[in-house]
């Protein structure tokens, strides 16, 4: 038989020091892992989202100002034309902040250099589009009209398709952190998952071991006893190891019991 090198408690008090470290080793990787997760999430609600929407103003914006500029052309008083310049004013505006809030947005070198091609397009939108509205304010409504067909019309489909690759970008782009958020939340699922069966096995074969160690040594001094009971009074070498255990007092009170009942049986 193997000695025991340490005392059952202190054996108890290393397992519960394992399982611990086992535990903490748990929280700390899941907790990391879904730190993570919720970064990719909230990067991808407050930027991604947020910059998909800003094009889709752009886009509003952009074709309600062509509208506008129609609506201009038909309108039948000074004060309906005052309304609608007031209006693509307005929008005007509206636009310029957008563009801005994007490009502030904009992190990554790539998205900077796609985005660089899009206020000079706005900037001949406008320019175009001043134009037609000078047009229709010197009251040359067929000439405005043509501008707006041949000229106009043109220069915004460009910006909007200028526009169209921003958002199938950002799109494309907030797919990529989806599938990554959703990655990560798996991979950190399955992580969580491994550590606590490894955890589960840990404490089992822990327990296993300390269950047998304790019930052999409950089994020696339960024989010793017996043989001190019954008048067995020759030492038997599995019986008699001392060990280093909570055990040892008892079997060496024991087996020094054995040994004076012996002596005695021999003086008489």
């Amino acid at each position: 038989m193997m000695r025991s090198t340490k005392g059952l408690i202190g054996r108890l008090m290393w397992m519960t020091a394992l399982l611990s470290v086992a535990m903490i080793a748990v929280a700390v990787s899941s907790w990391t892992h879904l730190h993570d997760v919720q970064t990719d999430a909230r990067l991808a609600g407050s930027v991604r989202v947020a910059q998909l929407q800003r094009m889709a103003d752009l886009e509003l914006s952009v074709t309600r100002v062509s509208l506008q500029l129609r609506h201009g052309i038909l309108s039948r008083t000074p004060d309906e034309l005052a309304r609608t310049l007031a209006d693509i004013q307005a929008k005007r505006g509206l636009m310029d902040k957008i563009l801005k809030d994007y490009e502030a947005a904009l992190m990554a070198q790539g998205d900077k250099a796609r985005f660089q091609g899009i206020p000079p397009q706005v900037a001949k939108f406008w320019q175009v589009g001043g134009e037609n509205l000078a047009l229709i304010q010197s009251g040359e409504k067929s000439a405005a009209f043509a501008y707006l067909v041949d000229h106009t019309i043109p220069v915004r489909n460009e910006l909007l398709a200028a526009l169209r690759e921003s958002v199938d970008f950002q799109n494309q782009a907030l797919r990529q952190d989806i599938e990554h958020v959703a990655s990560n939340a798996g991979f950190t699922l399955n992580l969580i998952l491994v550590l606590v069966l490894a955890t589960i096995v840990l404490l089992v074969s822990m327990s296993t071991v300390l269950a047998r160690q304790l019930a052999r040594r409950l089994r020696q001094a339960r024989a010793l006893a017996e043989d001190v009971r019954d008048g067995e009074l020759r030492p038997k070498a599995h019986l008699t190891e001392p060990g280093s255990d909570e055990f040892a007092p008892l079997m060496q009170a024991l087996s020094h019991m054995q040994q004076t009942l012996s002596g005695i049986v021999r003086e008489v």
